[in-house]
């Protein structure tokens, strides 16, 4: 909880001052263990081809899991940025073996990405919300419903 700032600054000497460097941060956050005791819901989104063509579609996915068990009905949502920093696109993802997703029900969501602007660099991001029909699926394919409230993850 609260706001995080994180600063990363990269300052080179002034002959090679025209050099610039990328720089790519990846942070995770856990809960603290005295707060609650159940698994947090993760989000693992992608696109498993890192060369697309435009104007060819490209498949997104996220994978929805609490620890070791997956999620099912919830709410998925990808967030999309072009790489003219255009406005972010938002694409609903499903998880029912239509379309784009491969099977219904396995915690994966997925949904075809047709919207490029042109070729470049894409950034992607994806938010779960619980519903009132979501549902943890454990390895003995028990379920249990989630309806004490509706969260979002991301």
């Amino acid at each position: 909880a609260g706001i995080w700032i994180y600063n990363i600054s990269n300052i080179p000497p002034v002959r090679e001052s025209l050099f610039h460097d990328d720089v790519l941060v990846a942070v995770t956050s856990y809960p603290r263990s005295e707060i609650t005791a159940e698994e947090p819901i993760r989000v693992k989104s992608w696109m498993p081809t890192h060369n697309i063509k435009y104007p060819s579609p490209a498949t997104v996915y996220a994978h929805v899991s609490q620890g070791y068990n997956t999620v099912v009905n919830a709410s998925v949502t990808a967030f999309i940025e072009p790489p003219n920093q255009g406005s972010v696109i938002q694409l609903p993802l499903i998880d029912n073996g239509i379309g784009a997703d491969l099977q219904a029900g396995d915690g994966i969501y997925s949904a075809y990405f047709t919207q490029f602007s042109g070729n470049g660099r894409y950034s992607l991001s994806a938010v779960v919300s619980t519903t009132n029909i979501t549902e943890i699926i454990r390895g003995n394919n028990t379920r249990l419903c989630i309806h004490a409230c509706t969260r979002t993850y991301k």
